[in-house]
């Protein structure tokens, strides 16, 4: 049931970036495993870099990333429950301890892990602290790690300014997955 909604999420944000034109250029796929578990750390300049990357993990490897989010995006009347049904990983920031959990055990299950190491949207558009979890969980877990860079989606949602769909339009991201 969980990928049956995934899936339709999945087409759902594959047809509004459709809309919205964003021009999507994939670099370094070949960097992310096809199988097994993997704990991908990404930069996070935007409200959609998760769309993004989701997107294009789907499209070229057809596998599907737990992310690891904050616990109030599930308290979100409409997005919370629809992160659940996907398997998403809640982040109470008082108590880390109980997602570590989760998100190692996604790992022992071969799942594919989203990680923001910087822990929130970067005002800045330059990479904030890294929090250590996601390279423990690697270290921990076997996984590779697999850095992932986001450029672009900032244009369209981030803290600094109100998304304007008329803006959004045509506008150039990468997603580049590193060695």
């Amino acid at each position: 049931m969980r990928d049956l909604v995934y899936r339709q999420i999945v087409r759902f944000g594959t047809l509004v970036l459709r809309l919205l034109d964003v021009r999507r250029t994939v670099r370094g796929i070949e960097n992310l495993p096809a199988d097994g578990p993997v704990v991908l750390a990404i930069t996070h300049f935007s409200y959609l870099d998760f769309v993004l990357v989701e997107w294009a993990i789907w499209r070229h490897r057809k596998r599907y990333t737990r992310f690891m989010a904050t616990k109030k995006s599930f308290e979100h009347p409409i997005a919370g429950p629809l992160m659940k049904s996907m398997g998403h990983i809640p982040v109470d920031r008082s108590k880390g301890a109980s997602a570590y959990r989760y998100a190692f055990d996604a790992l022992q299950r071969d799942q594919i892990v989203g990680v923001f190491p910087e822990t929130r949207v970067s005002r800045s558009f330059t990479l904030l602290p890294f929090k250590a979890g996601a390279a423990r969980m690697a270290a921990q877990s076997g996984a590779p790690i697999v850095p992932c860079v986001i450029w672009g989606s900032h244009r369209v949602s981030t803290r600094t300014h109100k998304t304007r769909l008329r803006e959004a339009r045509h506008i150039p991201v990468t997603i580049a997955f590193g060695p």
